[in-house]
């Protein structure tokens, strides 16, 4: 999303985001599995050096606002037709299916997808556009390529309400609806390869919030915290949060989710060092 919401994108509620899980016997996906490498937590200096725009580095995306037609006019959207227009679109991740919708002309922005469970009042101002959109009926999607920071198998979790789904190189990996802490298939990386991610997130009504966040799936039997997937050094701050979001609250506390801070960072390639074409 835009700047100001990086400072603002947070934690969830924790009792969302502590249950579920994929079954135990399904298979992996091999997205580019090679023999073992080092663990770097920590981006090497190297490639600070190698790749210094990296590290202002956001994925970048659009916001659609399904309750109006491209040209701005009443679209008659209701709960079900919104529903169905964004499973339509998920099962193939096809544009033609947001082509008639409205468009909102400013561009998105954001480094972690991690915002609190508040009220749905406030997405349009979360985006930078209060002006140009009404709350609920909207869905954003952000793309770009992003740097494999090690090389393993991994799982990404997160949830969404109403939606938060993520493709990697044309698979989608995680899929949750209706607020469910969902988790995705076994996935293999390796480190330095280049991946195409796309990130949709959207919302009917009512309260809205998300998550994505990813595991180690070899360390996942060992009780190990979740990784925030972030693109740069951004980590949300709790206290920060807690003060920003309490309008929004009514009157409820946020929980937090604990999530290790120390965790990859998914370095957005610029065009210029793009290998594959869009």
């Amino acid at each position: 999303m835009n700047c100001c919401w990086q400072k603002v994108s947070a934690a969830l509620v924790c009792c969302l985001l502590l249950g579920g899980g994929a079954p135990a016997e399904e298979p992996d996906i091999d997205i580019d599995l090679s023999d073992s490498a080092p663990r770097h937590v920590h981006v090497e200096p190297e490639t600070i050096r190698k790749h210094p725009r990296k590290f202002a580095s956001v994925l970048t995306g659009s916001l659609f606002d399904l309750k109006r037609l491209k040209a701005g006019a009443p679209s008659g959207m209701s709960s079900q037709v919104f529903h169905a227009t964004v499973s339509e679109f998920l099962k193939n991740w096809d544009g033609l299916a947001l082509n008639r919708y409205y468009r909102v002309p400013s561009l998105l922005s954001d480094s972690c997808f991690y915002a609190p469970v508040v009220s749905g009042d406030y997405a349009p101002a979360s985006f930078g556009c209060e002006e140009m959109l009404e709350p609920g009926g909207w869905l954003a999607l952000y793309s770009g390529w992003v740097e494999a920071p090690f090389t393993g198998k991994l799982r990404f979790s997160g949830m969404g309400d109403d939606y938060l789904a993520v493709r990697l190189d044309g698979i989608t990996v995680l899929e949750s609806r209706g607020g469910k802490m969902t988790e995705g298939p076994v996935i293999s990386l390796r480190q330095g390869e280049i991946c195409h991610i796309q990130v949709v997130v959207a919302n009917d009504s009512g309260d809205f919030g998300y998550a994505l966040l990813w595991q180690d799936a070899e360390e996942r039997s060992k009780d190990k915290p979740r990784y925030l997937f972030r693109t740069n050094f951004f980590v949300p701050v709790k206290a920060e949060l807690q003060q920003s979001m309490a309008p929004y609250l009514k009157g409820r506390e946020m929980p937090w989710l604990d999530f290790d801070p120390d965790s990859y960072i998914w370095i957005v390639v610029p065009p210029e060092n793009w290998e594959m074409g869009l």
